[in-house]
């Protein structure tokens, strides 16, 4: 069935829903929303009807529904599991020119439901021509990850923006055009999910009072989105169904996507057809991009005034150097988000079956990197007597002097040792042993980086919720 998507506006409006059931209950909640007066006729209602009936939020008439009941209503619902008395409904409607819906009946129906997602006058609404209303609420839960609560306070203030600015675009209305989408690229979802209203709405004053200025501002460019922005976005350990939804945005976004080598090309697929793709990726050894001009790439981005999307495997302040690109944006004055990522030294060993604390066995645990230069300052004493359970991040080269440095420092060689290679990915690689027989057991399984070492007691845990044990 082909349709035509219409907003009807029922605010204030009498809308009568025939049934007292789940489905009656759904479609009288969307009709609330949307302002409508409702009343539901049904000898018997479900607990949610009744609770709206009890508070007031509609009328609820309890008894069977007779002819004449959809007089002055301005559309009806018909929700009962009795069909003759859908279809009475149905020819009632039609007798009186009002717009009716029958439940599961789209033929009897003048207009159809949709699956709506509503954040605040903002809504969002999927049609299937009422041939599958699951693939409908299925799509209508993937718009709710996406569009979170935020975006509702988008829409007021561009509301109001578009409000003040009428009267002074004229002839530059083209002009604020372009700067409305400025507007979208500056960061300001940020400060709206964080709900600093007060904060986006001086940006975006700040972003129009240049398109009113005639081009000129004398505000800090990397406010006003005259530079751009970049975002510092952790991508997680590898599975991609671990990005974050703000991640995911702000590859949506990005006219500059700046990616590492862990990073699942899946990612990438987010991004715009226009957008470029720069790959950054560093190997043990192998460095094509220094880090230096990884940050001088991302600064000449956001001067160009490109969103540019840096994208690092785990948590960008994680070992991810994320830091030290934030110091050098901060430096000089651009603008830029950091949105956290699941870190590995968490979700690579939950992958392999492995909490990093557990009651009774670890109440602390110590991330560490293994880079050379980071060994030499380990203060391998404390964390061999003093840390319960031990993750390695980068540490594969050097996983024989880990093991050397820990024991000789106090920790029992018998202590329970796991490496994960690739984790949570499919092909996530796994080897146990202890501190003195791990480097034997990775060489003989010819495990090789990106892996993860976790050193503590919590690795026997992989026996009973490790994969196999599932």
């Amino acid at each position: 069935m082909k349709v035509y998507p219409v907003g009807l506006v029922v605010e204030g409006k009498r809308c009568v829903v025939i049934g007292g059931g789940r489905v009656a209950a759904r479609k009288t909640r969307v009709l609330i929303e949307a302002g409508a007066w409702v009343e539901v006729i049904s000898p018997e209602v479900v607990r949610p009807l009744a609770a709206l009936g009890q508070a007031g939020r509609i009328t609820l008439t309890r008894r069977a529904y007779h002819g004449g009941d959809l007089k002055g209503a301005a559309l009806a619902i018909a929700a009962t599991d009795d069909q003759e008395v859908n279809v009475r409904v149905a020819e009632e409607a039609r007798g009186l020119g009002i717009a009716v819906n029958v439940a599961d009946d789209p033929g009897r129906s003048s207009f159809l439901v949709p699956a709506t997602l509503r954040r605040g006058e903002l809504v969002m609404a999927v049609f299937t021509g009422g041939k599958s209303p699951a693939l409908a609420r299925e799509l209508r839960m993937e718009l709710q990850e996406r569009y979170g609560p935020e975006y509702g306070a988008l829409l007021e203030l561009l509301h109001e923006l578009r409000s003040a600015t009428t009267s002074a675009a004229g002839a530059r209305g083209r002009r604020f055009g372009q700067e409305y989408s400025s507007i979208l690229q500056s960061g300001i979802l940020g400060l709206l999910r964080r709900g600093d209203r007060e904060a986006a709405g001086d940006r975006a004053r700040r972003i129009l009072g240049r398109a009113a200025g005639g081009g000129e501002s004398q505000t800090d460019p990397a406010e006003t989105g005259q530079k751009g922005i970049v975002y510092l976005v952790g991508a997680g350990p590898g599975d991609p169904g671990l990005l974050t939804v703000q991640g995911r945005e702000c590859i949506a976004r990005a006219d500059m996507v700046v990616y590492d080598r862990l990073v699942a090309p899946q990612l990438l697929e987010y991004a715009r057809p226009e957008a470029e793709l720069v790959y950054v990726g560093k190997a043990t050894g192998y460095h094509p991009l220094p880090q230096e001009q990884i940050t001088s790439l991302l600064i000449q981005g956001a001067m160009q005034g490109k969103v540019v999307t840096r994208l690092k495997g785990g948590d960008p302040y994680l070992f991810g150097r994320g830091g030290e690109e934030a110091e050098a944006l901060a430096r000089a004055g651009l603008a830029f988000e950091v949105i956290p990522g699941v870190t590995s030294a968490v979700a690579v060993p939950a992958a392999a079956g492995i909490p990093v604390t557990h009651r009774g066995l670890s109440s602390s645990v110590a991330v560490l990197t293994a880079h050379p230069g980071a060994m030499e300052s380990t203060d391998w004493a404390s964390i061999a007597r003093g840390v319960d359970t031990l993750v390695f991040l980068m540490g594969m080269t050097n996983l024989a002097t880990i093991a050397r440095r820990l024991m000789e420092n106090g920790l029992s060689p018998a202590t329970p040792t796991a490496v994960v290679q690739w984790g949570s990915l499919p092909w996530q690689v796994t080897v146990t042993a202890t501190l003195a027989t791990i480097e034997d057991e990775v060489r003989r399984a010819g495990l090789a980086p990106p892996a993860v070492i976790v050193v503590g007691k919590v690795v026997q845990m992989r026996a009973r919720l490790g994969p196999s044990a599932r």
